[in-house]
C-alpha cells in the first residue's frame, strides 16, 4: 500500500519534519474498557465505558458515552521520514502473544478496532508505503485502518 498527499502550504525544504505515531482504539457496544485491559494484559493510555457521564473540555458540551473505548497507541516520534515501521514494530512486539483474543474481538459485530496512523507535518505533503507483512498484521488487529495527516508548520 503506498499512500501520498500532497499540498501546496508549507514548503520549507530546509526544515522538513514530520511527528508520527499510531493507535489501536477499540470502540464496543457491549465490552467494558476495564474487561479489554483484563483480556489484553495491558493498560490503555485512554478509556471510557458505555453509560459514563461525560463533558468536552473545548465546548462544555455534557452527556452520556453510546459505546466503550480502549485505545493503546506508540509515542510520537519526530522524524525527517514518513516511516511508520517503528511504530507497526512496536505493536507486534506487544501484541505479538494476543492476536488470537484480538482477533475473538474483531469477529463481533458490536466491537470495531481501528488501526489509526497519525501524521503532523511541516512539508508540503506526505507518503509512505506500508510493507505487504505490516499490512497483514495490520488485518490480523484491526478491522479499519485510518491515516490522519495534519499540516502544522510548527511542529
Amino acid at each position: 500500500l503506498i499512500i501520498y498527499i500532497n499540498w501546496n502550504a508549507m514548503e520549507n525544504e530546509n526544515n522538513l519534519n514530520y511527528k508520527i505515531h499510531c493507535e489501536l482504539i477499540l470502540v464496543s457496544d457491549n465490552i467494558t474498557s476495564d474487561k479489554v485491559s483484563e483480556l489484553m494484559e495491558i493498560e490503555p493510555y485512554r478509556a471510557y465505558n458505555k453509560g459514563e457521564s461525560f463533558q468536552s473540555k473545548k465546548s462544555g458540551t455534557k452527556g452520556k458515552r453510546h459505546n466503550s473505548l480502549w485505545a493503546i497507541k506508540t509515542e510520537p516520534i519526530m522524524t525527517e521520514e514518513e516511516d511508520i515501521s517503528s511504530h507497526v514494530l512496536y505493536f507486534k512486539t506487544l501484541l505479538e502473544n494476543k492476536i488470537e483474543k484480538i482477533k475473538k474481538l474483531k469477529v463481533d459485530p458490536k466491537n470495531e478496532i481501528s488501526f489509526w496512523i497519525w501524521i503532523e507535518t511541516n512539508a508540503g505533503g506526505a507518503g509512505f508505503e506500508i510493507p505487504e507483512t505490516d499490512l497483514k498484521f495490520i488485518n490480523d488487529i484491526s478491522n479499519r485502518l485510518s491515516v490522519s495527516i495534519v499540516a502544522n508548520e510548527n511542529i
